[in-house]
């Protein structure tokens, strides 16, 4: 027997051969994942695209003005996008806070554009107002507007600041101010476009221009839009964000005359400087003038002058004279 015939026979030699041979197994089985995974990925088809479009998270009721939370969004597939759907990145979609209900869509319906009324369509006022209301708006700036963080849909409430002219009183120093509450409740149904002004010609010519105005349109009653068209002329009106908590009153309009909340509230309670300038003003608090004494005159007598006293006889007025008629 050969030396190689007994070496290809030895223990050792047949451990290392089944070794290799694993080593050979196991690396062609993941060479066939690699391929079986590649040959997959080739063929499978890619996930279909997605879409978001507006549905109703509750049940929507007609005339109710949409807010961010009326508003829900569901991914569909593109291909299921009909037109009577309202995608997400659309324009129709940047305007739906702020929009009237036109119909009423139940939970889970997606929402159509036949469906809303936007703020900036045709109508879009009729549509918003119950039966009998009114719309009026007043001009508001960033302060008296709540720094524009005031909504279609938000109840306010309205106040009024007022002077008031006492031009007839010489001895009054400052004018009256008062602060009222003269509407209260008050729906929200537009907030319009900031009104503009161009800083002259340079303005105009680079397009810069400055907030000077904004306008807020609410919802009031006949009686309640005269009163709003007064107070304007009388003074600067603003307006108070009504929490979402509170009660809704039965009916909106002027505070109660027995309520102490509404209630004028004037410069001398909330000022001591006011109140101080109206004590010394009062003519109860004024010093009673110095008693003067009997009139005098002057003499002179050379180098000497002298005051003397008139007799009270003197400055007396005279008596008036009485004559007897004929008997």
């Amino acid at each position: 027997m050969s030396r190689q015939t007994l070496n290809e026979g030895h223990p050792v030699m047949r451990a290392r051969s089944l070794i290799q041979l694993f080593a050979v197994l196991t690396l062609a089985l993941f060479a066939g994942l690699i391929l079986r995974g590649l040959f997959v990925a080739s063929t499978a088809k890619p996930p279909p695209q997605m879409a978001a479009v507006a549905v109703a998270p509750h049940p929507l009721s007609a005339g109710l003005l949409l807010s961010a939370d009326d508003l829900a969004w569901r991914d569909i597939p593109v291909s299921s996008v009909t037109d009577t759907m309202i995608r997400k990145d659309s324009a129709t979609a940047a305007k739906l806070p702020g929009a009237v209900i036109r119909t009423a869509v139940d939970e889970g319906t997606a929402l159509s554009p036949r469906d809303v009324v936007l703020p900036d369509a045709q109508g879009f006022l009729a549509a918003v107002l119950a039966p009998g209301k009114r719309a009026v708006s007043v001009a508001v700036d960033e302060v008296t507007g709540n720094a524009g963080l005031t909504l279609p849909g938000d109840h306010v409430d309205l106040l009024l600041t007022q002077k008031i002219d006492r031009a007839g009183d010489p001895g009054q120093a400052l004018q009256p101010v008062a602060s009222e509450t003269v509407l209260s409740d008050l729906r929200v149904i537009a907030v319009g476009s900031p009104l503009r002004a161009t800083e002259g010609a340079e303005g105009a010519a680079s397009g810069t221009q400055q907030h000077a105005a904004r306008t807020v349109t609410l919802e009031v009653s006949p009686e309640d839009a005269e009163r709003i068209a007064v107070a304007t002329r009388l003074g600067q009106l603003s307006l108070m964000l009504r929490s979402l908590a509170t009660p809704r009153v039965a009916t909106a309009g002027p505070a109660a005359l027995d309520d102490p909340t509404g209630q004028p509230v004037w410069g001398e309670d909330v000022s001591q400087a006011v109140r101080m300038i109206r004590d010394r003003q009062s003519p109860a608090t004024r010093a009673p003038p110095k008693p003067q004494g009997p009139p005098s005159v002057r003499v002179f007598r050379g180098s000497n002058r002298e005051a003397e006293a008139v007799s009270a006889a003197l400055t007396a007025p005279a008596a008036p004279q009485v004559t007897a008629g004929p008997h």
